[in-house]
C-alpha cells in the first residue's frame, strides 16, 4: 500500500510540473474545475482530460478539491453538533414532562422526618419533644417526607415553619396519604434563606387544630 501511495504521489507531482501552460491555452476556467471537483460534472467531460495535460489547471483543481473536502467536514461537524443539541433538548423536555429528576432536584437532599414518636402522650409521662429533642434539617433545599403521627387523617394539610419569634417563614400546602400503613406527606422546601437556629414545625388540617414540633435548622 505504501508503494502504491508513493506512486500516486509521484504521478500527482509530475502532473503539477510536467505540463506547463503559462498562457492557459484551452483551460476550461475555474467554474468548470470547481464543478469537476464537486463532481457535478461527469468524469467523461472534456475538461477532465484537459487536467491530465495542464499543470496549472491540475494544481487549481487539487486546491479546489481540498477546499471542498474541508467544507464537507465542516458541514458534518455542524450537523453533528445540531443533533447533539436536539438530543440534549429533547432529553431535558422529557425529564421535565415525565417527572424525571433534573439537575436541580438531583442537588436536593431527600430527607424523612418521622413525627410518630412525637405523638401527644395526653399527660402520661414526659413530653416527647423534651425527651427526643428537636427535629433536625440542614440549611439547604430538601425534598421532605413527613411520616405523620398515629391516628393522623389523610387529606390536605397546611405546613408552616415558624422562627423563634413565632413568625411564619415558610408555608406550604401538602397532601397526606396512606403509604405502607403510615400517613405520609411530601414537599420540596427551600431552607437556604433561613438562619441556623431553633424553629417550630406546625401542621394543621381543615378539621383539626395545629400540632407543633420543635425544629432545628443547622448550617452545612
Amino acid at each position: 500500500m505504501e508503494d502504491l501511495n508513493r506512486v500516486l504521489r509521484g504521478l500527482q507531482d509530475a502532473a503539477r510540473r510536467e505540463f506547463p501552460n503559462p498562457q492557459r491555452v484551452g483551460c476550461p476556467g475555474t467554474d468548470v474545475l470547481a464543478a469537476l471537483a464537486r463532481r457535478t460534472l461527469p468524469h467523461t467531460h472534456p475538461a477532465a482530460e484537459h487536467l491530465t495535460q495542464c499543470s496549472p489547471c491540475y494544481a487549481e483543481f487539487m486546491a479546489i478539491r481540498q477546499r471542498v473536502r474541508r467544507e464537507r467536514l465542516l458541514r458534518i461537524f455542524a450537523i453533528a453538533a445540531c443533533l447533539l443539541l436536539l438530543v440534549a433538548g429533547a432529553t431535558y423536555v422529557a425529564l421535565q414532562r415525565f417527572g424525571g429528576r433534573t439537575p436541580s432536584t438531583e442537588a436536593m437532599d431527600w430527607l424523612t422526618l418521622d413525627l410518630r414518636p412525637y405523638s401527644e402522650n395526653r399527660g402520661l409521662g414526659p413530653n416527647p419533644a423534651t425527651t427526643l429533642g428537636p427535629l433536625r434539617l440542614p440549611r439547604k433545599r430538601v425534598h421532605l417526607t413527613l411520616q405523620l403521627p398515629v391516628g393522623a387523617d389523610e387529606g390536605q394539610y397546611t405546613m408552616q415553619i415558624k422562627n423563634d419569634a413565632r413568625q411564619v417563614v415558610i408555608e406550604k400546602r401538602i397532601q397526606a396519604a396512606l403509604r405502607d400503613h403510615v400517613v405520609t406527606a411530601e414537599s420540596e422546601v427551600d431552607l437556604t434563606k433561613l438562619a441556623p437556629g431553633p424553629y417550630e414545625l406546625a401542621l394543621r388540617t381543615g378539621q383539626d387544630g395545629w400540632h407543633t414540633y420543635p425544629l432545628s435548622i443547622r448550617s452545612l
